[in-house]
C-alpha cells in the first residue's frame, strides 16, 4: 500500500513540477549566464573535466554536458534544471517521511501520513524557489541541495536500519564529497547530521566513541572543502591565511556590516516564505549602519526569538525544533560574517526553507490536530493550489530578459544594476531608444561603469550620432584603459563609416596595450586595407590567422582584402579554406565563383554559384545576382 501511495505521490510531483515550469523551458540565458556559459572556455574546450581543484566543479560538469548536447539552446539547461528540482522534491519527501517515523510512538506521524507528503509539495510549488530553478546558473544552488539530501536521507537510513547498513553510510559520504564540490553552503552539513544525531537518534544504545566514529569523516571532507575553497593546487603556504584571505571583507563592507545587514534579510527570506509578494531577480538592500538602528535590532531580536522557540520545543516538538535550525545552519555560510557582495539573493533560500516548511507545517498539524486530517489535508492542498498559480505567474517574468529586468527595476527603481541590465537588454533587441533612457540613468548617478558607456556608445551609433557615440566609447576606453575590446568596438564605428585613419589610430593603441589578441590584428589588417595598403594590411591578417589557425572568418577578411586588390587566385585560396573550416557558410561559395569570373573560368564559377544558390535562401542579397550570374553567361 505504501509503495503504491509512493508512487502516485511521485507523479502529482512530477506532473506538477512539470506544469509549474513548462513556461520557462524556452527563457533566454539572463544575468551571470555569460560568465557560466557563454564566457566560460573550460566548458566549451572540455578542459574543465581535468580541473579537479575547479570551485563548484561538479556542477560545471553539468554545464559542460549541457553545453556538448545543447550548445547554446536554453532549453536543454532548463529541462535539467527542472529534473533537478523534482529530485529533490522526491528526496525531501523520503527524508521527511523516514525523520517522522522515527519515533514509532508520534501519533501525528501515524495519524496524519500527508506530512511528508505536504512538505515536499510546498518546497516544489513555492515561488521563491523559482529562481533557483529557472535561473539556469543556479543549478550550482539546487544540484548542491539535490546531494546534500541525499546524504542527509542516507545516513538517516543508516542509522535506522537494524543492523546496520555501511553502504548507506558509504553512500552518504559518497553524497557529502559531491556537495562539498558543487557549492560552499553545504560546508554546514555535518553540523546537521549531528543535529539529526542528537535529535531523533540519542534513545539508540549507540556508544560515543561509535558517534564519534559516525560524525568524524563529515568533517573530515569539510577540510577537503576547505582547502579546494582556496584553490590549493598546491598546498603552500598557510591554510588558516589563505582561508583568512578568501573570506576578507569586501572593498563596500565590513564583516560587521555584512552580519548586521544578513538579519533584516533574514526576516524577508521568512516574509518571502510566508508571503511571497514583490520577488525580484535583484533587490535593493542598503547596508545597516549600526547594530541599535532600530530595523536592523529589531530583526535581531526577532530572530532570537525564534531560536529561543526552537531551543525550547527541543524535547517537546523535537521536529519544529530540528525544521527551525535547519533553517538557520543551512544559511549560516551565505548570512553571516562572510562578506558576498549581493547581500540578498531568493536562491539562496533554496535548501534553507525546507526546514521553515517542515516547522511550519508540522505546527500547523499540531494546531489542527483536533480537527479530522482530511481538514489538514484540504487546507495545504489550497494553499499548494495557490503557490503553484503564483510560481507559474512568477516564471513568466523570466521569459525574456527585458521583462524580467523591467519587472526588477520597476520594484526596486533605486537598484542602478537593474536600470542598467534593462538598457542591455533593450539594445540587444534594437530598442536603442529605450536602452538610453535606462542607461542614463545609470550616467546621472554616477555609476562609473566602462561597458554602461559603451553600450550607450553603440546604441547611439545605432541611432546615426556619431559624434555622441564616439564620445561615450572615448570615455569607456578611459575608465577602462587595459581592455581592448572598447577599442576594437570603436574601431568597428570607425570602419562603418568608412573612416580608415581613425580606425587605424585607435587601434594601434589597442596594439600597445596586447599585440598578441588575434581579432585585433585582424582589423588592423582591414584598417590598412580600407587604407589602400595592401603591403600592410597582409601580415596582420597572417599574424591572425596564426594565433587562431582556425577561424573562419580571418581567412574570409584576409580574401576580401585580396579580391578588393584584384588578387583573384590569392583570394580563392581564402575562400576555399573558409569553406573548408565552415562548409555551411554560403557566401564563400559566391565569393569563389566571383574570382573564377574574373579569371575568366565561367564553368568554375557556375559550379559554385549553383551551389550558393542551393544553400542561400530567396532573401539572401546576394541571391538575385548570382542568379543574374548564371543567365547573362
Amino acid at each position: 500500500m505504501d509503495y503504491k501511495r509512493e508512487l502516485i505521490f511521485i507523479i502529482i510531483f512530477v506532473a506538477v513540477g512539470f506544469l509549474i515550469y513548462s513556461n520557462t523551458l524556452h527563457s533566454p540565458f539572463v544575468f551571470d549566464d555569460e560568465f557560466t556559459i557563454y564566457s566560460n572556455e573550460a566548458i566549451k574546450q572540455n578542459t574543465i573535466y581535468t580541473q579537479f581543484n575547479h570551485q563548484r566543479y561538479i556542477g560545471h560538469i553539468t554545464f559542460a554536458l549541457n553545453y556538448k548536447f545543447n550548445n547554446y539552446t536554453p532549453f536543454g539547461y532548463h529541462l535539467v534544471n527542472i529534473i533537478i528540482h523534482l529530485i529533490n522534491t522526491i528526496l525531501v519527501y523520503l527524508l521527511m517521511k523516514n525523520l517522522l517515523t522515527t519515533f514509532e510512538n508520534n501519533s501525528t506521524a501515524r495519524k496524519n501520513n500527508m506530512i511528508p507528503f505536504i512538505i515536499a509539495l510546498i518546497f516544489m510549488v513555492h515561488p521563491v524557489q523559482t529562481q533557483a530553478v529557472t535561473y539556469i546558473t543556479q543549478r550550482f544552488t539546487s544540484l548542491a541541495a539535490l546531494f546534500a539530501l541525499g546524504t542527509l536521507l542516507f545516513y538517516v537510513k543508516f542509522r535506522k536500519a537494524e543492523h546496520g547498513s555501511y553502504w548507506y553510510f558509504l553512500l552518504s559520504l559518497i553524497s557529502t564529497f559531491l556537495a562539498y564540490k558543487t557549492k560552499e553552503n553545504t560546508a554546514t552539513l555535518p553540523f546537521i547530521i549531528l543535529l539529526i544525531e542528537i535529535m531523533f537518534f540519542k534513545a539508540l544504545s549507540t556508544s560515543l566513541k561509535r558517534r564519534i566514529f559516525f560524525l568524524a569523516p563529515y568533517f573530515l571532507l569539510l577540510i577537503f572543502l576547505a582547502v579546494t575553497f582556496i584553490n590549493a593546487s598546491s598546498l603552500s603556504g598557510n591554510i588558516l591565511t589563505k582561508t583568512l584571505e578568501s573570506t576578507k571583507e569586501t572593498a563596500i563592507m565590513t564583516r560587521t556590516q555584512y552580519l548586521m545587514t544578513e538579519q533584516r534579510v533574514i526576516l524577508t527570506y521568512i516574509r518571502l516564505l510566508l508571503i511571497p509578494v514583490k520577488q525580484s531577480v535583484d533587490y535593493f538592500y542598503p547596508l545597516s549602519a549600526s547594530f541599535f538602528e532600530l530595523r536592523t535590532f529589531l530583526s535581531f531580536c526577532a530572530l532570537l526569538l525564534l531560536l529561543i522557540i526552537a531551543i525550547a520545543l527541543f524535547k517537546r516538538f523535537p521536529f519544529i525544533s530540528f525544521g527551525i535550525l535547519w533553517f538557520f545552519i543551512f544559511l549560516s555560510i551565505e548570512s553571516t560574517v562572510i562578506p558576498i557582495t549581493d547581500v540578498i539573493y531568493e536562491h539562496r533560500v533554496y535548501l534553507p526553507s525546507i526546514g521553515f516548511i517542515l516547522a511550519l507545517v508540522y505546527t500547523a498539524s499540531m494546531v489542527l490536530k483536533k480537527f479530522p486530517p482530511k481538514v489538514f489535508t484540504i487546507f495545504f492542498l489550497i494553499l499548494c493550489i495557490a503557490l503553484a498559480i503564483t510560481a507559474y505567474a512568477r516564471n513568466e517574468v523570466w521569459k525574456d530578459s527585458i521583462s524580467l529586468w523591467k519587472d526588477a527595476a520597476t520594484k526596486f527603481p533605486q537598484n542602478i544594476r537593474c536600470h542598467l541590465n534593462l538598457g542591455f537588454s533593450y539594445a540587444e533587441k534594437g530598442l536603442y531608444d529605450n536602452a538610453i533612457q535606462e542607461l542614463t540613468i545609470g550616467i546621472v548617478n554616477d555609476y562609473y561603469d566602462p561597458n554602461t558607456h559603451a553600450i550607450l556608445g553603440y546604441c547611439y551609433w545605432k541611432k546615426g550620432l556619431m559624434t555622441v557615440a564616439e564620445k561615450e566609447m572615448n570615455t569607456a576606453i578611459q575608465l577602462a584603459p587595459w581592455n581592448i575590446k572598447y577599442y576594437r568596438d570603436l574601431a568597428i564605428m570607425y570602419f562603418a563609416n568608412q573612416n580608415y585613419k581613425a580606425a587605424l589610430e585607435i587601434l594601434l593603441k589597442a596594439q600597445k596595450i596586447n599585440a598578441s589578441d588575434p581579432i585585433l590584428n585582424a582589423q588592423l589588417g582591414q584598417a590598412y586595407c580600407g587604407a589602400g595598403d595592401l603591403a600592410h594590411a597582409i601580415p596582420y591578417y597572417d599574424k591572425a590567422i596564426q594565433l587562431k589557425a582556425n577561424e573562419a572568418d580571418f581567412y574570409n577578411e584576409r580574401g576580401l582584402c585580396y579580391i578588393y586588390f584584384n588578387k583573384f587566385a590569392e583570394s580563392r585560396r581564402n575562400f576555399l579554406k573558409v569553406i573548408e573550416l565552415a562548409p555551411h557558410y554560403a557566401d564563400s561559395y559566391f565569393l569563389v565563383g566571383i574570382t573564377y569570373e574574373m579569371d575568366g573560368n565561367f564553368s568554375l564559377a557556375a559550379d559554385y554559384y549553383k551551389k550558393f544558390l542551393s544553400m542561400a535562401p530567396k532573401e539572401h542579397p546576394l541571391f538575385a545576382q548570382a542568379l543574374a550570374r548564371l543567365r547573362n553567361k
